[in-house]
């Protein structure tokens, strides 16, 4: 169980039609974290970790990878 996710927040960057940007919400947007890939507690994140509702039709236009410390 991941007891906390450091930074909380990583800024990604969508475009698509101004209905479907009301549509999100602060927790929207996720992140798929795969347990295979943690190396000593750090998960590097990258474009295919972030999970869009299939509801909600937006483009990741910008994403800087980041790296996630995870605490277990």
């Amino acid at each position: 169980t991941i007891k906390e996710l450091l930074p909380e927040n990583i800024l990604v960057t969508v475009e698509g039609e101004q209905s479907e940007i009301d549509k999100l919400k602060n927790n929207s947007i996720t992140l798929n974290l795969l347990e295979s890939e943690v190396v000593k507690g750090i998960y590097t994140v990258n474009e295919k970790d972030i999970i869009i509702p299939k509801t909600i039709q937006l483009k990741i236009v910008e994403f800087s990878p980041a790296k996630v410390l995870i605490k277990f």
